[in-house]
């Protein structure tokens, strides 16, 4: 299914984190906290998801009501993509001032 691509690039990204966190031998805290914060990402890609399979079944033809449920389902990815960014970014931060 075509939907299941979204998780490919955040499965992938998942993955060099770990390996990002582990070269950089971060703290057991940031690791626990990347773990917090890419769970929610996988869980809420699978809702954003489910929203657009819901917003395409019911209504297949555009209208407003579905793409701002789509919308908000990509605003809500977006936030958690966010979070893990800013964590590396603190991870990295710590790391190169070392």
């Amino acid at each position: 299914m075509a939907k299941e691509a979204a998780f490919r690039p955040e499965a992938l990204a998942g993955v060099r984190l770990a390996v990002a966190y582990a070269v950089m031998e971060v703290t057991a805290a940031i690791r626990l906290s990347a773990a917090v914060l890419y769970l929610p990402l996988i869980a809420m890609e699978a809702v954003n998801t489910a929203i657009e399979e819901i917003i395409d079944h019911i209504a297949p033809e555009m209208s407003d009501t579905g793409k701002h449920a789509k919308d908000l389902g990509s605003l809500a990815v977006f936030c958690l993509i966010s979070a893990n960014s800013i964590l590396l970014h603190y991870a990295l931060s710590l790391h190169l001032t070392v």
